[in-house]
């Protein structure tokens, strides 16, 4: 079940855009820095956001990126809580996205721990980890309703209609 990257970065992005220049501090101003670079590179119809562009800007603004490793690691471990708790809470019932509330609550460590691992600017972060509902829901109703797609499948298998 993959998680869309692209799509929450530039969720991500514009919620940093409306934040960045509230409060004064060190994290403020790294989100400014971090917004101004990305504004320069983005310039012109044929540019497409890149991850150079991601993190060239990420050093301009000294925010230090967590790393490829413990990013993977918080990912796995995101998916990995919201489809196991897809499959024990989920009563095939309820609506998915009922369920999937539920799920994202049960997995806020792993949020929390996935927010901190991406290589984004501070304020970001904290908006992304403190906005859990927002950005996690549809991960969790694709974990539901994929869970129940794999029961339903074994439930129809040959050797499951036998016994």
């Amino acid at each position: 079940m993959p998680l869309k990257p692209l799509r929450l970065i530039a969720v991500l992005l514009l919620t940093a855009v409306a934040n960045a220049f509230a409060g004064a501090g060190q994290d403020d101003e790294q989100d400014r820095l971090y917004i101004e670079c990305m504004a320069r590179r983005l310039v012109g119809p044929q540019h497409r956001m890149t991850k150079e562009d991601l993190f060239v800007c990420l050093a301009e603004a000294g925010i230090e990126d967590p790393g490829e490793a413990a990013r993977d690691t918080a990912t796995n471990a995101w998916r990995d809580c919201i489809v196991q708790k897809a499959v024990d809470l989920d009563d095939a019932i309820s609506p998915a996205t009922d369920v999937a509330r539920v799920v994202v609550r049960q997995c806020k460590g792993e949020w929390r721990a996935y927010a901190a691992s991406l290589a984004l600017p501070p304020r970001t972060k904290r908006k992304m980890a403190d906005g859990l509902e927002q950005y996690a829901v549809d991960d969790a109703v694709e974990a539901v309703l994929l869970t129940r797609r794999r029961a339903k499948e074994i439930k129809n298998t040959p050797a499951a209609k036998r016994h």
